[in-house]
């Protein structure tokens, strides 16, 4: 957040779109599968429960390691991932362009 505030102007009009046309496509009664990939077990748990809260018809499936996330996405057909930057020694954002491949 700190980010965020140091920084004014990150979020735009269209920004703002975008996350409205995300929010009306969570609370559509579609079929959704996210991946939560974050080495910190509580915060999967309350991205999960936000989630949740949202949306019933959504699948979350959960990973803590790089390896775990790359199997996950092979296997299912995802809609969303939650990638985190940092996996302890690994990095989020290598760990994309691998799932990407």
């Amino acid at each position: 957040m700190n980010y965020i505030n140091n920084h004014p102007n990150i979020l735009k009009d269209t920004d703002h779109e975008y996350f409205d046309t995300s929010a009306a496509l969570l609370s559509d009664n579609t079929d959704l599968k996210i991946l939560l990939v974050d080495d910190n077990p509580r915060f999967r748990y309350h991205l999960k429960r936000i989630i949740n809260n949202t949306n019933n018809e959504i699948q979350i499936f959960e990973a803590d390691t790089l390896d775990k996330a790359i199997n996950i996405a092979k296997a299912a057909n995802l809609s969303l991932i939650f990638m985190d930057v940092i996996l302890g020694d690994e990095n989020g954002i290598l760990g994309v362009k691998k799932i990407k491949k």
